[in-house]
């Protein structure tokens, strides 16, 4: 996926299927881009857990726009949590960018298995994993 959830558009939908589900042990997660108006939808709808789309982050192309869009990943993690939410977040996440994302008290889970998946191919999957492992280990202190 590129970019999130559009959920203010979708709300019907969505609303559906969260119904579908409700019955269920399931739990859902949806993935947007870090955006107050689209958590304040998330949360009107009863859905506990959102994921950020870090993607804009990792692909900025100058520092400067990854600090703004990092910033803007910081103050949304803050306002979601307070708000009720689990916080997860990825896309585009990999040794040189995690750091940053990981260091974020909000967000509970990256989801960076497409990286550590290719990375595997030249180091193997266990050192794939225990490096990145050091990396958010190191960002979390």
């Amino acid at each position: 996926t590129e970019g999130g959830l559009n959920v203010k558009s979708n709300m019907i939908k969505i609303e559906r299927l969260l119904n579908l589900l409700s019955n269920s042990k399931i739990k859902v997660a949806c993935f947007i881009e870090p955006n107050f108006n689209q958590i304040d939808c998330l949360k009107s709808l009863g859905v506990k857990i959102l994921e950020f789309h870090t993607g804009s982050y990792a692909d900025a192309k100058t520092t400067k726009i990854m600090e703004k869009k990092l910033n803007l990943l910081q103050k949304a993690a803050k306002y979601a949590t307070v708000s009720g939410f689990d916080c997860h977040a990825g896309h585009g996440l990999n040794y040189k960018n995690v750091f940053n994302i990981a260091s974020i008290r909000e967000i509970k889970e990256l989801n960076i298995g497409h990286f550590i998946i290719g990375e595997a191919i030249f180091s193997g999957l266990k050192n794939s994993i225990l490096k990145m492992k050091e990396i958010i280990n190191e960002a979390r202190k």
